[in-house]
């Protein structure tokens, strides 16, 4: 005997089964849907799969961090720098370096050497300048030469500026002082020149004198001396190391 089971829809017909809820996931990380179907609504299968949150990974063997730094994600800075060497340590000599014998002591300085900070025949104390008689170690020439020069007093030829205890605003004024200064020396310019021209012919004579005799004639020193003392007055004016008008003569 065959039994048929009349259509859902039919009146009399048992109601259908409740539809079975999917399972939640496991707790531990997001769950992912694997099919094509909604959960419930018969369209297909429907798989979850549940990812474990990352953790610290671990390093392979052989590739982590140095010794003495802390491992990744570790709080604190890594040390500076090398780790200081044992108590006692001492650096290696360089290569071909021998520590001298016992009862070595260095050689004497040479005859006549004065080590620095000593004046005679040395250097002058800090702090004193040149000591007369004083000369470098260094310096050439026969023995005593420098010594008995210095002492002969200053160089031959000496310049001397008298400091004024004021000087004068007016030339002070931007280029009207200058302006003025250069106006006044116009005719030292003139005279000075013409000076110059007898002293570069005076030069021919000078050296055959020289030459011959050994010894540079007074006169000499007379004109090209007060040449350059002219020449010097009317620079120190021009630049403003005096006001005083420099004088139209060759003497002192």
């Amino acid at each position: 005997m065959t039994q048929s089971t009349p259509p859902p829809d039919s009146p009399g017909a048992p109601p259908p089964p409740p539809a079975t809820p999917p399972p939640p996931p496991p707790t531990g990380g997001p769950a992912y849907t694997l099919g094509g179907g909604q959960p419930g609504a018969g369209g297909g299968a429907m798989a979850t799969q549940s990812i474990p949150p990352r953790g610290p990974s671990t390093p392979p063997p052989g590739q982590g961090p140095p010794p003495g730094y802390p491992p990744p994600g570790a709080a604190g800075p890594p040390p500076a720098g090398p780790p200081p060497p044992p108590p006692g340590y001492a650096p290696p000599p360089p290569p071909g370096y021998a520590p001298p014998p016992p009862g070595y002591s260095p050689p004497p300085p040479p005859p006549g050497y004065a080590p620095p900070g000593y004046a005679p025949g040395g250097y002058a104390p800090p702090g004193q300048g040149w000591a007369p008689g004083a000369v470098a170690p260094y310096m050439g020439g026969p023995p005593g030469a420098w010594q008995a020069q210095l002492a002969e007093g200053p160089y031959p030829v000496r310049v001397d500026f008298d400091i004024p205890p004021h000087n004068s605003r007016f030339f002070a004024i931007p280029l009207l002082g200058f302006l003025a200064r250069y106006v006044m020396v116009i005719p030292h310019l003139i005279v000075l020149s013409l000076v110059g021209i007898l002293v570069y012919l005076s030069q021919v004579v000078l050296w055959l004198i020289v030459l011959l005799t050994g010894h540079y004639p007074r006169w000499g020193y007379a004109l090209v001396g007060g040449y350059i003392r002219w020449a010097t007055r009317l620079l120190s004016f021009m630049f403003g190391l005096t006001d005083r008008y420099p004088p139209f003569r060759l003497k002192n």
